[in-house]
């Protein structure tokens, strides 16, 4: 079986094609320890920010503020249900 890697096509923004970070990140498999998912948590939330650039971009351009709320909502954690403040 080949193993994909290169580039993968991105749902948020639109479907543009970006270099997969695949082979940079730990194998996060069921049953990795607490503290394994933890360290990859800081690059997992980078990679996710950059995700979200073109179309926070794209919203600032087009001067859609209901979708820039959105975005800030989403990615301050607002829709994190699964988390306790700290």
């Amino acid at each position: 079986m080949k193993r994909r890697t290169g580039l993968v096509k991105s749902a948020t923004t639109g479907g543009s094609l970006k270099r997969s970070f695949r082979n940079t990140l730990p194998r996060y498999r069921a049953g990795s320890s607490t503290k394994q998912v933890e360290e990859m948590a800081p690059l997992i939330k980078a990679l996710n920010i950059a995700n979200y650039s073109t179309a926070v971009e794209r919203a600032i351009e087009t001067e859609d503020h209901k979708r820039l709320e959105e975005f800030k909502l989403r990615l301050s954690g607002g829709l994190d249900l699964y988390s306790l403040p700290q």
